[in-house]
C-alpha cells in the first residue's frame, strides 16, 4: 500500500484546512515549517475523517506542528478531544461545530453531568488538553493576516475563560484520586511481591548465565571457523562446585547460521536453496521455511535450546528457541 500523503485528504477535509497558512502545508509560505509526519496524516485519514469537528481537528493539528510541539503530544491532544466531543456532542444534543458551546460542554465536563466521564483525572484531561489547543491556535490565528484571520477564525476551538470555572478545576483532588487509585492497585499485588521479586531475579540470573555461555561458543566459533557448525554446548543449573554439589539441571544448546541449519535441514527447502547452501552462493539473502521463520535471524549465528535434563528426566521443548548474536 502506498504511503499516504497530505494529499490523500483531499474530499475529507475543508480545502482551506488543507492549505493552512503559516503551516508545512501552506503552499504560499516562504518560511520552513515542521513536516507532517505520516503518522500524523494516517490518524487524520482514518480516525479524523468524517466527524463535525474534523475540520477542527486538522488545523489544530497542523498548527501544533507548525509551533514544534512533538508527534506524540499532538496525537495525545487529538485523540483526548476526540473521545471527549464523540460523548458530548450526543450529550448536548448538537450535530456541528456550530452549535459548539465550549463553556456549556466544559462545565458539564467537571460538574460530572456527562455519565461516561468516569473519572476526575479524564475531566481535567480533557480541560488541560482543550485549553491548551485553544491557546496555540489564537496564537497562531493573531499572527495572520487579517482577511485570513477572518476566514480561519471558524476552524479555531473557542477559547473558555478560567475565570468561568474556579472551583471546578480541583487538581489537588485529583491528585489525591490518582494516588488512591495506584494505592488500591499496589495493594492487589502487594501480598505476592516478594514471590515475583525473587522469580524475576532467578529468571533474570538465568538468561544471564546462558548468555554467558552463548558468548564463549561464539567466542569458539570465531578462533575454529564455521566448520564446526552445527556447535553444541551445555549450562549447568544448580549444584555447587566448592561444596562438590553436582547439578541439578543440564541445558543442551546448539548454535547455528544460516548455512548449517539450511543443510541439516534440506527436507524444509527446496533443491534449488539446498544447492546455494552446499556451494556457499547466496545464503546469505534464504529464508527459512514458514514453521520455523519466526526464530530466523539474519546476518548472524542463533541458538537453539534442544532439550533440557534433571536428573534421569529429560524434557524436549516444544519449538524451537533462539537467541541473537
Amino acid at each position: 500500500m502506498p504511503e499516504l500523503t497530505w494529499d490523500h485528504l483531499a474530499g475529507k477535509f475543508h480545502p482551506m484546512v488543507l492549505v493552512t497558512p503559516r503551516t508545512a502545508v501552506d503552499p504560499a509560505s516562504a518560511e520552513r515549517w515542521p513536516d507532517n509526519p505520516p503518522r500524523m496524516v494516517i490518524w487524520l485519514h482514518r480516525h479524523g475523517a468524517g466527524h463535525p469537528w474534523s475540520d477542527q481537528l486538522a488545523l489544530a493539528a497542523v498548527v501544533m506542528l507548525a509551533r514544534r510541539l512533538d508527534l506524540a503530544t499532538v496525537l495525545g491532544y487529538l485523540r483526548t478531544v476526540q473521545t471527549f466531543f464523540e460523548t458530548l456532542f450526543p450529550h448536548l444534543g448538537i450535530t456541528s461545530m456550530a452549535d459548539w458551546d465550549a463553556s456549556r460542554a466544559m462545565q458539564a465536563s467537571l460538574r460530572c453531568e456527562v455519565p461516561k466521564v468516569h473519572t476526575l483525572e479524564q475531566r481535567l484531561r480533557f480541560w488541560s488538553t482543550y485549553t491548551s489547543i485553544s491557546n496555540h491556535e489564537h496564537i497562531w490565528l493573531g499572527r495572520l493576516p487579517e482577511q485570513d484571520r477572518r476566514r480561519y477564525e471558524v476552524f479555531v476551538l473557542p477559547r473558555v475563560d478560567p475565570r468561568d470555572f474556579k472551583g471546578l478545576v480541583p487538581r489537588v483532588a485529583a491528585m489525591v484520586e490518582r494516588k488512591q487509585r495506584r494505592k488500591t492497585e499496589t495493594d492487589a499485588v502487594l501480598p505476592y511481591f516478594i514471590d515475583l521479586r525473587t522469580e524475576a531475579h532467578l529468571r533474570f540470573n538465568r538468561l544471564m548465565r546462558v548468555r554467558s555461555a552463548y558468548k564463549r561458543a561464539l567466542q569458539v566459533l570465531a578462533e575454529q571457523g564455521p566448520a564446526v557448525l552445527p556447535f553444541e554446548f551445555t549450562v549447568d543449573e544448580g549444584g555447587d562446585l566448592e561444596r562438590g554439589l553436582p547439578p541439578c539441571e543440564r541445558l543442551h544448546f546448539r548454535l547455528w547460521d544460516r548455512r548449517s541449519f539450511i543443510l541439516a535441514h534440506r527436507d524444509k527447502y527446496s533443491n534449488t536453496t539446498v544447492c546455494d547452501a552446499r556451494t556457499g552462493r547466496r545464503t546469505s539473502a534464504d529464508e527459512p521455511p514458514p514453521s520455523i521463520r519466526r526464530m530466523w535471524v539474519r546476518n548472524g549465528s542463533w541458538m537453539m535450546l534442544r532439550r533440557r535434563g534433571s536428573g534421569s528426566q529429560t524434557w524436549s521443548p516444544e519449538g524451537c528457541w533462539a537467541i541473537a548474536r
